[in-house]
């Protein structure tokens, strides 16, 4: 026995003096680091737990005692080859520096059968070829922990329908995913072309493209537009509400190469809406380009050509 545990104590003190200069940082107590540094089996591992630590802003105290061991466990960086695939989430974390609370995030739903070895192979694949980042990972995890609880997110959703969003879009800056059929939509915030900000910019402000001769509608958001207040029954997230809606439950039928959904929200749950029908046009890839109001009591569309060229509104 005296020979054993000669034999063990350099690797004892290590874990000790590591934990020790890991606690005196202040982010966490000598007993946390410790266990984390307990879980890493050679030196060189628990240096790169260490180094990892250091990198991180989250709060260590606020995970519990198995996280903060699979914490320690952070130190399979692989030499440009794949995360083994019965390996632990915690290996992919360390590979591609993705921050704790992530990698607790991404651990919890493998345990809860959300993430399976294809979908994290998938996601190590993705990070690889720079189809995705660290942003997008955190918003992976967001999708599928909240796809329950958000107005925004389909609770059809599975891992590669969200993976399949980061491949083709930028998932970090996704606002809205739906599943459709075996198909996957969503909106990202986007800019002034198409996207949310486009929405807001020219359908709710308007104050984008608003010379276009075909007019634009603006949704009943209470904004002032153009001098003229227009009706107020519903907020931007209603917006929102109304895209997400209209992806899911919407007519949908070609436009040239992209397709175009056409709503009803005043027979589809939105009976104060004031808007009866809506129309929302998606980019071949998925994304939507924009969402406006076609007709309704509340709906008031601006054409340009009115009043002797001065512009006006009409109620469609």
């Amino acid at each position: 026995m005296k020979g054993r545990d000669k034999l063990h104590a350099p690797g004892r003190y290590a874990t000790t003096k590591l934990a020790n200069g890991l606690a005196t940082g202040g982010k966490m107590t000598v007993d946390s680091a410790y266990r984390m540094m307990g879980a890493s089996k050679t030196l060189g591992s628990k240096l790169k737990t260490r180094e990892f630590l250091k990198k991180t802003d989250a709060d260590v105290e606020d995970l519990s005692s198995t996280e903060q061991r699979r914490l320690g466990r952070l130190t399979a960086r692989a030499d440009g080859g794949r995360v083994d695939l019965d390996a632990d989430v915690a290996k992919l974390g360390a590979k591609h520096d993705l921050d704790t609370q992530t990698v607790a995030r991404l651990q919890r739903l493998t345990d809860a059968g959300e993430i399976d070895n294809a979908a994290r192979q998938r996601l190590d694949e993705l990070l690889d070829e720079g189809e995705m980042d660290s942003d997008d990972v955190q918003m992976f995890a967001q999708a599928l922990e909240l796809k329950d609880q958000s107005a925004y997110l389909d609770s059809d959703l599975d891992a590669n329908n969200v993976l399949s969003v980061g491949k083709k879009g930028d998932l970090s800056e996704a606002r809205v995913i739906v599943k459709v059929d075996s198909d996957v939509r969503w909106m990202e915030e986007g800019d002034i072309d198409g996207g949310w900000e486009h929405i807001v910019a020219r359908h709710i402000e308007g104050e984008h493209e608003m010379g276009d001769t075909g007019g634009s509608g603006i949704f009943p958001t209470g904004e002032t537009v153009k001098g003229q207040e227009m009706p107020e029954t519903m907020s931007n997230k209603d917006v929102k509400r109304l895209v997400f809606n209209s992806l899911k439950d919407g007519d949908a039928s070609p436009h040239g190469q992209k397709t175009k959904y056409y709503f009803e929200p005043s027979t589809n749950g939105y009976p104060s809406s004031g808007i009866d029908s809506m129309r929302v046009l998606v980019y071949p890839d998925g994304s939507v380009e924009t969402a406006f109001p076609l007709s309704g009591p509340k709906v008031m569309r601006y054409v340009p050509g009115l009043n002797g060229g001065k512009g006006g509104f009409v109620n469609p």
